[in-house]
């Protein structure tokens, strides 16, 4: 799809809203996210008669749109981690987290040091401290 076009956008508006409206979900789980110009998901997502704005007009202040971003990282790297922050700057108020999903697997199932998922989740807190700032 493209979703540089005005058109495109507004027909994806429409029809996520008819969900929110007519099927009365809580939320969307945005698959593929990082293949999509990230210019786009402000405008789907916070712009006039955007998700948000729909959500909330239904009284769904918490609204859930997480996205999905097939990224992991390097055993004690954040690169994938500062990557996948930048997705709440474009409005996603949650994303999966596969780096440290691996890691816990790398942990539990491949036996590697507790060290693995101790740096992961440190990553993860250093993320949440700079997408608070």
């Amino acid at each position: 799809m493209n979703t540089e076009n005005p058109l495109v956008i507004e027909a994806l508006k429409d029809s996520y809203s008819f969900w929110i409206e007519e099927a009365d979900v809580d939320g969307f789980r945005i698959d593929t996210a990082i293949y999509v110009e990230p210019e786009f998901w402000p405008q789907f997502l916070e712009s006039e008669q955007g998700i948000f704005e729909i959500a909330s007009d239904m009284v769904k202040e918490d609204f859930l749109v997480y996205g999905e971003a097939w990224l992991t990282s390097d055993p004690f790297s954040n690169n994938t981690e500062k990557e996948i922050n930048d997705f709440f700057g474009l409005e996603f108020n949650s994303m999966l987290d596969f780096p440290l999903q691996t890691d816990i697997k790398k942990f539990f199932k491949e036996s590697k040091p507790t060290s693995y998922l101790a740096s992961r989740l440190e990553q993860r807190r250093k993320c949440m401290l700079i997408h608070q700032e």
